[in-house]
């Protein structure tokens, strides 16, 4: 069987003791809980956020549960229907062989109006593919786990 791995980066705050610890996921999800718990306790994400962990861990599990999510349902392209092999560390995926790479999805997290104060006027903003005349309220995306101010 092939496990993919997925090179998150370093720890931004390492373990104590030790030097600077780079994580890695590996999904476990084939195999059987039997064969997983000699490994160490599952928890769910929800368990482990309502649990005495830190903030800096809950992030790494969410970044950790979120990309294998998505490793497993961007196994195939969605345009041609073609398998993808993971590339990058696991940043992304790829068309076999050196086709089209698959990214992780992004949400948007805020959209807003800006109005001056005496309410006359609202910032908008305007993309050089928009058709003349159109603009949109202003809105920003944010990468997985990472929070609004990063």
């Amino acid at each position: 069987f092939h496990v993919d791995t997925i090179y998150l980066g370093p720890l931004v705050e390492p373990l104590p003791g030790l030097p600077e610890t780079d994580v890695f996921v590996v999904d476990l999800g084939f195999l059987n809980e039997t064969q997983v718990t000699p490994l160490g306790t599952l928890r769910s994400g929800r368990e482990l956020l309502m649990s005495k962990a830190t903030d800096a861990d809950v992030t790494v599990a969410g970044i950790a549960l979120a990309m294998a999510d998505w490793h497993q349902s961007a196994k195939f392209e969605g345009r041609t229907g073609k398998a993808t092999v993971s590339v990058e560390g696991g940043a992304k995926r790829q068309v076999e062989p050196g086709g089209a790479k698959v990214y992780p999805r992004t949400d948007p997290v805020a959209i807003g109006l800006i109005v001056s104060p005496d309410h006359q006027r609202c910032l908008l903003g305007r993309s050089h593919k928009y058709p003349a005349g159109m603009y949109t309220c202003l809105s920003g995306f944010v990468d997985i786990c990472e929070s609004v101010e990063e």
